[in-house]
């Protein structure tokens, strides 16, 4: 299977809609901050909720209120088997208070994932990274970048246990390829940084 990583499209999806049509992957999964609720794809795109996601279409989609468009599929989170790739979803981030949004995982849906642990998963994408990932924000109150490490624990406690072939996450906007412990850490940036978004694997 040709599987396309898609990181946060904040209800850009123009650009992932030129880069399925180049590629052409079989599915997508998308790692949250969507916003896309409307949009039709080419090609099913399996997302999940990042922890920026407009409250009005959160809430509906929560309550079974709203009707997907062609080839949307919401990951609410746990493993799902995808034409035969099993994808386990950890949407959000660990608490509200980690950036500002409506969506974070609540412990029913990390706990649900560690429930899981023992079954076979070929990806474990989340909205949030594992293992230490390091890059430069600027400070604009010091003027000086500072470098961050963006990791979640709970996030690489959860990676480790279930030890998936790829961890795919998105979030902090920079792509990077990174082996960890035998793991092929994917962290997918933004669609205003061309060439990071997105990210094709086979399986």
């Amino acid at each position: 299977m040709r599987i396309g990583l898609l990181g946060d499209l904040h209800d850009n999806p123009a650009p992932a809609d030129r880069w399925i049509r180049i590629v052409q992957p079989d599915f997508c999964i998308q790692v949250g901050d969507y916003w896309c609720y409307d949009h039709p794809w080419s090609v099913p795109v399996y997302w999940m909720f990042g922890n920026h996601e407009r409250d009005s279409y959160l809430k509906r989609i929560v309550a079974g209120k709203f009707e997907f468009p062609v080839n949307s599929h919401w990951l609410k989170g746990g493993i799902a088997d995808i034409h035969g790739v099993r994808v386990m979803a950890l949407p959000g981030l660990p608490k509200p208070g980690d950036a500002p949004g409506p969506a974070w995982y609540p412990p029913k849906v990390y706990e649900l994932c560690r429930s899981q642990i023992g079954e076979r998963v070929d990806i474990l994408a989340s909205h949030g990274c594992g293992f230490p990932f390091w890059h430069f924000l600027f400070n604009r109150v010091t003027m000086r970048s500072v470098r961050k490490n963006f990791e979640e624990p709970n996030i690489t406690d959860l990676i480790r246990q279930v030890r998936p072939t790829y961890a795919v996450s998105g979030h902090n906007h920079r792509f990077a390829i990174e082996e960890h412990e035998g793991i092929t850490c994917i962290r997918l940036g933004d669609t205003k940084h061309t060439g990071s978004f997105a990210h094709l694997i086979e399986i």
